[in-house]
């Protein structure tokens, strides 16, 4: 993760970069928010988007 956040540059101010789930694929997350896509790695999410992976992360984790 800190290899991939030092490849990382923006000027924008209101950039929040989440790393805490454990059990959601990065591959399924990039699937499921193509329509949000701004730029390569870059995602335009709601709070609600990111309530949405919070849950499916906890899901994954109790079915493990």
């Amino acid at each position: 993760m800190k290899k991939r956040f030092s490849c990382l540059s923006t000027s924008n101010l209101n950039l929040l970069i989440i790393d805490q789930f454990e059990y959601v694929d990065e591959g399924l997350l990039h699937k499921l928010y193509k329509n949000k896509r701004v730029e390569r790695e870059w995602y335009r999410l709601t709070v609600a988007d990111i309530d949405n992976i919070r849950e499916l992360d906890h899901q994954l984790r109790i079915e493990k």
